[in-house]
């Protein structure tokens, strides 16, 4: 499954605006590439025959028929979730599915290492640092991430905002974006078309965005200024946000080392607007 999404990522700036209608069509509907015909896909598309051709060729692969081959071996190879085991006593079961989770999400974290980029956490650390105001957003199960990242963030910088939607209402707060303003936004499947409009709707407010998403969320990469991928793919039907998590604590430590001082500043304001008491304990 990489080969290909890392192929449609690393070509996706190159291509025409039909390959890329082609890419996003394809990243979607792979059980449908994997057994239609050339004509088929063409028409479900709706490009030429010949514009599936050359959107296989700009990726590399010989033509159409080769990149078919790719995305029958997606299929075949995709991760069900585990059968139940037949026998076997109740502690021994739980342990298996414990097994089986932590497992898969140490793999998200390997393999979320292997994808990201050094240079392209560098410029995000140094944009969220330099950013006039700094968002953070997501939608639906993606706002515990955006929660824990304001949470993580807030006690280390000023003028940080955590973007809350209700239901699929727009955020007042975004009408308040302008350019040197910074958006951090988390993005996993299932994506939806306001995600996309409101990624457009801030490229043109010029609001640089650091897009943290899946592999697979090419169709957005034109309106980030940096993508971050995470792998999130569990056993069962719901993400995992493990991998997600920890480069929100990457960059908990990366904004501590280069703010030090306002961090620090930032504490002690907190401290004494909580006054003593506040906490139980040490």
């Amino acid at each position: 499954m990489a080969d290909f999404i890392n192929r449609v990522t690393e070509h996706f700036d190159e291509l025409t605006k039909s390959h890329k209608e082609v890419a996003n069509y394809f990243l979607y509907n792979l059980d449908k590439v994997a057994v239609g015909t050339l004509e088929d896909l063409a028409g479900l598309v709706g490009v030429s025959t010949t514009t599936v051709i050359r959107f296989a060729r700009q990726l590399g692969y010989s033509g159409f028929t080769e990149l078919q081959k790719d995305a029958q071996n997606i299929v075949l190879n995709k991760d069900m979730i585990p059968e139940q085991p037949e026998s076997g006593s109740p502690d021994q079961k739980v342990s298996s599915r414990l097994a089986t989770s932590f497992e898969r999400d140490i793999r998200n974290i390997e393999n979320t290492m292997k994808d990201l980029k050094e240079e392209d956490l560098d410029r995000a650390v140094s944009l969220m640092q330099s950013a006039d105001s700094l968002y953070i957003m997501s939608m639906r199960m993606g706002f515990s991430l955006a929660y824990y990242a304001f949470a993580s963030w807030g006690r280390l910088r000023r003028d940080i905002r955590l973007l809350r939607f209700t239901g699929m209402e727009y955020p007042e707060e975004m009408v308040s974006m302008k350019k040197g303003d910074v958006c951090v936004v988390f993005a996993f499947p299932r994506f939806t078309s306001l995600a996309i409009h409101l990624l457009e709707w801030m490229k043109k407010r010029q609001v640089k965005v650091i897009l943290v998403t899946s592999a697979t969320f090419v169709a957005a990469r034109e309106y980030a200024e940096i993508i971050l991928p995470c792998r999130v793919r569990t056993a069962s039907y719901q993400n995992s946000h493990v991998a997600p998590i920890c480069l929100i604590n990457y960059f908990t430590m990366a904004l501590t080392a280069e703010n030090y001082d306002e961090a620090a500043e930032l504490l002690r304001d907190t401290e004494e607007l909580l006054g003593p008491g506040f906490y139980i304990g040490n």
